[in-house]
């Protein structure tokens, strides 16, 4: 029987927890909407604005010669106000941080955040800026 050896992609699957770690270090953006605003996947309808959703939409691995050497997963991040300017300036701020942002624990190895697109739109009375990212993790 032949040994292979295993890549570990640590946690992957997690990035939004790792995503919010980050964000929750920019002290700016905390004072312009607190840790406690950002949810995973969605917020309720009751949920004061502003607030944000951070959704993994996606992961591909990326592969060489040698074989697996990272994950490459794509979130994307919502920020809703119902203040326009608002909407704007935090989802700016997010963008600001996390763009180039290394990170690395135990656990995770984020290698680079890159800005992939943006756009804007209005829902339920609400201006939603939707940021999406790469994130590359070895």
């Amino acid at each position: 029987m032949k040994l292979i050896t295993k890549i570990n992609m640590k946690n992957s699957l997690l990035i939004t927890k790792y995503i919010r770690k980050i964000l929750e270090m920019d002290s700016d953006l905390m004072k312009k909407i607190p840790i406690k605003q950002f949810f995973p996947v969605d917020a309720k309808l009751s949920t004061k604005f502003p607030f944000a959703v951070i959704i993994r939409a996606s992961m591909n691995d990326n592969l060489s010669k040698d074989g697996l050497y990272e994950d490459v997963v794509t979130i994307l991040i919502y920020v809703v106000d119902d203040n326009y300017i608002n909407s704007i300036e935090i989802a700016n701020e997010i963008r600001n941080w996390l763009e180039g942002h290394i990170y690395k624990d135990d656990y995770i190895n984020i290698n680079r955040i890159r800005l992939n697109s943006s756009s804007e739109g209005l829902e339920n009375n609400a201006f939603v800026q939707e940021l999406s990212f790469n994130v590359y993790i070895n």
